[in-house]
């Protein structure tokens, strides 16, 4: 959630969210996840290897999907969905900011692009020439501003560059939300 809320540092204060299993049964992956420690079955999938016709079947009794609406403090409103079950898909969170004027979008899977967008004008495309480069800066900011914090160091009023545990905390607050939210079918507040 931390994602989503660092962009503009509003709180989530409501949500409306629809959760479902779409596999109830699939098949164990081969490669690298078959080797995991969890012998349950039921683990994760993301970044697994191919599954073929000869691996087994096992149970998953956990939620595949997810969708929710979401008010954010100061009256900004978000959506969110969270797949396990798209084919083909990979880690992709992805930001959209829509305005009046105009609207910027970024991908996890483009780290180098920035496309903002206006009424009746070409889009704009803003490529940043080393992603991976920038993913370290980024990485390293905020590492450094965490051990900045710890040493006292911090100015007061200095901009935390990282999720700490307020951050956690409503974040497990957001997600018993929306699951309030799927069983009652209603908007719950937090």
């Amino acid at each position: 959630m931390r994602f989503g809320l660092f962009p503009h540092g509003g709180k989530i204060v409501e949500v409306c969210a629809d959760l479902a299993t779409f596999l109830p049964r699939r098949r164990r992956p081969g490669g690298r996840a078959a080797g995991r420690a969890d012998t349950s079955g039921a683990g994760q999938f993301a970044g697994a290897g191919p599954c073929d016709s000869a691996s087994s079947l096992v149970d998953v009794d956990t939620e595949d999907y997810g969708s929710a609406l979401l008010r954010f403090a100061g009256g900004i409103r978000g959506c969110c969905t969270v797949s396990q079950v798209s084919a083909g898909g990979r880690t992709g969170p992805s930001i959209q900011a829509d305005g009046s004027k105009a609207s910027a979008q970024w991908s996890y899977e483009s780290p180098g692009l920035l496309v903002i967008r206006k009424r009746q004008e070409p889009d704009t495309i803003l490529e940043y020439s080393d992603p991976v480069q920038n993913r370290l800066q980024a990485q390293k900011a905020m590492i450094e501003s965490f051990y900045s914090a710890l040493s006292e160091r911090a100015s007061p009023g200095r901009e935390r560059l990282y999720a700490d545990f307020a951050d956690g905390h409503h974040s497990v607050e957001v997600v018993e939300a929306m699951m309030a939210s799927s069983r009652s079918g209603h908007w719950e507040r937090l």
